[in-house]
């Protein structure tokens, strides 16, 4: 889990240097902002912030300080077994059908 952090990095250092469109970055941003309101990710962070440069790590500092006052809803993994329950039925079914 810690990969995201180093892969969003470059984004980061890639959009403050003119490189990466606006549009591109403001989905990354919105993508980390999401995982900063999992408590699972925050956890991860706190692990990992160590090995981050100042700047990022300073921006990722002030995500995780303001996701704990604005979750949103948890990733919850009853929720991903029943999409690949799902997922699997529909394979099954698919199979089933043909001759």
């Amino acid at each position: 889990m810690t990969s995201v952090f180093w892969s969003y990095e470059d984004c980061f250092f890639q959009f403050h240097l003119g490189m990466l469109d606006p549009k591109s970055w403001a989905s990354d941003g919105a993508r980390l902002e999401a995982l900063a309101r999992q408590p699972a990710y925050r956890a991860v962070w706190r692990f990992a912030r160590g090995g981050i440069g100042d700047e990022y790590r300073s921006f990722l500092d002030g995500l995780a300080a303001e996701s704990r006052h604005n979750p949103s809803r948890p990733i919850c993994l009853n929720t991903l077994r029943q999409y690949i329950a799902e997922e699997r039925e529909a394979l099954q079914r698919s199979q089933d059908v043909r001759p």
